[in-house]
């Protein structure tokens, strides 16, 4: 059994690693062996194509463009779920069940069934086409996920702690930043990670609300991928195609080998239930 197991476990990590080896090899190949061979091992080497993609198929803004947009998104996530988590768990409030209701109904309803009333919202306040908007979409979209699992570990905190801090003289908002977010560190990691990789990697919001000529040089690195794709079509300049996917996945990569040793902690401890 324990060989049936592991035999398993190969082939699913051959499965995932088998694309992942192969673009980034016909990422290093010239367009036209890619073209004459896709599944030929390179004959030629070539730093070209990512050249190509930095500076023709504007990549290098695009990716500011995306990290600006991520972490600004993160962090707002990341605070502003953090702080409705721990009032939740730890307060009585007056209305606890409205919340409660709201951010059930946030994570129920898929986020593209209200794209029409978001994108007028967004022409109101004059935030359409710009990264203000997509990161204000962005955040209302992660909070109610942030919560769910980070309101596990507030509410499994001890009580005495929040006491002590309290004849300590503490505020329940420093008793907040002082002792309870920090406890909750290994779940702040977990959420910021699995925020930070799905607003990283989203088209469909950003190609909605930065959509027309002028916000061109606000988009993100999923449309500008999917702009290249378009060309690559019309001039057969795979090479740096499969350039451009190689350096929207490094970020992702390296943030998960980063961090990936805090995302079962933090996933087993938010499990438990507030």
């Amino acid at each position: 059994m324990r060989w049936l197991t592991r035999g398993l476990l190969l082939g699913y990590a051959l499965a995932v690693v088998a694309p992942l080896m192969w673009i980034l090899l016909s990422s290093l190949r010239p367009s036209a062996d890619v073209v004459a061979d896709p599944l030929g091992w390179p004959q030629r080497w070539t730093l070209s194509n990512f050249e190509d993609a930095f500076v023709q198929a504007r990549f290098a803004r695009y990716f500011v463009n995306s990290l600006y947009v991520t972490v600004w998104s993160t962090l707002l996530t990341v605070l502003l779920g953090s702080a409705l988590a721990y009032s939740t768990a730890r307060f009585r409030l007056p209305a606890s069940g409205l919340t409660q209701a709201a951010l059930a109904i946030g994570l129920i309803i898929p986020l593209q069934l209200v794209v029409l009333p978001l994108f007028f919202m967004l022409k109101w306040m004059g935030l359409l086409g710009t990264h203000t908007g997509l990161i204000l979409v962005y955040t209302a979209s992660g909070i109610p996920y942030a919560v769910l699992l980070l309101r596990g570990f507030f509410w499994r905190l001890p009580q005495e702690l929040y006491e002590a801090a309290v004849l300590d003289g503490c505020s329940p908002v420093q008793a907040f930043w002082k002792i309870f977010l920090p406890l909750a560190r290994p779940g702040i990691t977990t959420v910021a990670l699995f925020t930070a990789l799905s607003i990283y990697n989203e088209y469909f919001l950003a190609f909605i609300f930065l959509s027309g000529q002028e916000s061109e040089s606000l988009r993100t690195l999923p449309l500008g991928l999917a702009d290249l794709t378009m060309v690559s079509q019309y001039h057969a300049d795979f090479g740096q195609l499969y350039a451009g996917l190689v350096l929207v996945m490094l970020p992702s990569v390296m943030l998960y080998l980063l961090i990936h040793r805090y995302l079962l902690e933090g996933l087993s401890e938010g499990a438990v239930k507030g």
